[in-house]
């Protein structure tokens, strides 16, 4: 149980970071575009 919670906790982290990421990739790539334009 203890090494599944673990890696639950891994898998959360990895899945919050990799939203976090897009979430910034994609405001990013908004303000590019209306800049453009």
């Amino acid at each position: 149980m203890a090494l599944k919670s673990r890696s639950d906790d891994e898998d959360n982290v990895l899945a919050t970071t990799l939203w976090m990421l897009g979430a910034a990739g994609g405001l990013i790539l908004v303000l590019w575009f209306f800049g453009v334009i």
